[in-house]
């Protein structure tokens, strides 16, 4: 286990030495769990019988402001956050949201919006809060007009930009 000299108390195992002495282990844990969380809210946001308020300027600013949310998002996560089964398969450039859009014509806006939100989620890593970008901001603060309390991790995301705003 390496031993930091000025911190000798903090558990760098599984992680690196340098990004442990700048966030601490626990900072870590925290955003894997804040993953999870927001994860499961958008989830539980779309299963509801009518879309959140907003949610079609949301996927329009998305495709135009961060393109990457509808070009890069992961199928799979998609699926999930619109509550569709979702079976493992090994098959070339296989997406489960693109088969449960085939097989439905119900609620096109769900999966649209799913659609963005993992795109938005493929963007925000574990380490995400040390730099955090307009796209993430943009998706949290989304999130949190939805009703979403960002954890702490998160937090620091959305109040990054009001430094950015002010030395402007």
């Amino acid at each position: 286990m390496f031993r930091h000299p000025k911190r000798p108390g903090l558990d760098y195992r599984n992680i690196s030495a340098g990004h442990a002495v700048r966030c601490g282990a626990g900072r870590l844990a925290k955003c894997r769990e804040a993953t999870t969380v927001r994860r499961e809210w958008v989830k539980n946001l779309l299963a509801k019988k009518q879309a959140p308020k907003g949610w079609q300027y949301f996927t329009l600013h998305a495709i135009t402001h961060h393109p990457e949310t509808a070009s890069g998002y992961e199928g799979k996560v998609a699926a999930e956050m619109v509550g569709a089964k979702v079976e493992e398969s090994n098959q070339w450039a296989w997406n489960p949201l693109r088969d449960h859009v085939a097989k439905t014509t119900a609620r096109p806006e769900f999966g649209l919006i799913a659609l963005v939100c993992a795109g938005y989620e493929k963007t925000i890593q574990k380490d995400s809060w040390r730099s955090p970008s307009q796209t993430h901001r943009d998706y949290l603060n989304q999130l949190v007009l939805w009703g979403y309390t960002a954890s702490e991790t998160e937090q620091i995301i959305i109040d990054s930009g009001e430094k950015t705003e002010k030395a402007g």
